[in-house]
């Protein structure tokens, strides 16, 4: 038996979805260590965020970056998301 291969998501498709795990799941986790983040643009598999409030001083933020917020998306939308800071 094969496993169905994933749909494709269009680009407004994947927007909506890192939306919503950005409210869901993200954002109340950050928001308990005085941070938050924002979705500034997604191009292609690159999902570009702005870290906010006490992440945006943190000597941690990148580790949070990739190993919680990618993780993250990487698990709930699509396993090739590469999460990057919006300079």
């Amino acid at each position: 038996v094969t496993a169905d291969k994933p749909k494709r998501l269009t680009t407004l498709q994947k927007i909506k979805k890192i939306e919503e795990v950005l409210e869901r799941e993200i954002k109340p986790a950050l928001k308990k260590d005085g941070g938050d983040i924002e979705l500034v643009d997604v191009d292609g598999d690159f999902v570009m965020v702005s870290l906010r409030g006490a992440c945006t001083s943190c000597a941690k933020s990148q580790t949070t970056l990739k190993e919680y917020v990618e993780k993250k998306l990487r698990e709930l939308v699509l396993d090739t998301l590469i999460v990057e800071e919006a300079k």
